[in-house]
């Protein structure tokens, strides 16, 4: 939210510049600035009326050929 990346598709920004950005403004809000959220007096933001399952690599115990996606499981398919 912190940088608008809809430049590029716009044509007013390339991917660098946008790339360049999203690291810079990464590096300064890790290191103590105000991300526009907490700037604008936002102090948290969760999403508590969802529920997701942990979805990871199929080669993880149990998950031989298949992943875990919102309370269903999805067959891997192979060529």
């Amino acid at each position: 939210m912190d940088v608008d990346a809809g430049r590029i598709l716009e044509g007013r920004a390339t991917l660098d510049d946008v790339a360049r950005e999203i690291f810079d403004v990464t590096v300064a809000v890790a290191s103590g600035a105000a991300s526009k959220s907490e700037a604008l007096g936002h102090q948290e933001f969760i999403l508590t009326y969802k529920t997701f399952e942990p979805v990871g690599p199929a080669c993880l115990p149990g998950g031989a050929g298949r992943v875990a996606v919102a309370s269903r499981t999805v067959e891997s398919v192979s060529n």
